[in-house]
């Protein structure tokens, strides 16, 4: 599982990642691995399998923390999730859509062309989109 990636991308300057096992009544993280530096140390970790479900669907429901720009990047990445032909009728797909903090007032669209399956080698393009927003609610 991917916990991080740098702002860049993986390729550039790295991400984070471990293994989630569930073995009976316990979630274990282990084999923590980052591709752009060896040699990574960090602990297994352990939790209780009912309290770990039960803090990933709160996590998961709890949008309380999000400022205004957070909420328009969110619904504007399921929206684009439950619609692929959005994008998909230009044969581009959807990378990733964020609202910066140090970046109020806008959200960032990626998306990239062309619209290869998964495992294709080949060349492509990524392109950002920044969109302002207007104040008010999202």
């Amino acid at each position: 599982m991917r916990l991080a990636e740098a702002d860049c991308t993986e390729g550039c300057c790295g991400a984070l990642y471990v293994t989630i096992e569930r073995r009976g009544d316990e979630v274990i993280w282990r084999d923590w691995h980052n591709p752009d530096r060896a040699g990574l140390d960090l602990p297994t970790v352990r939790f209780d399998a009912a309290q770990y479900d039960a803090e990933i669907n709160r996590a998961e429901n709890d949008h309380s923390w999000e400022w205004p720009d957070r909420t328009v990047a969110r619904l504007l990445r399921a929206r684009l999730r439950q619609h692929p032909d959005l994008l998909g009728r230009w044969d581009c797909h959807l990378g990733w859509v964020a609202a910066r903090p140090d970046d109020q007032g806008r959200v960032h669209v990626s998306y990239f062309y062309p619209n290869q399956p998964a495992g294709v080698e080949g060349l492509w393009l990524q392109f950002v989109v920044v969109i302002d927003l207007p104040a008010g609610r999202p």
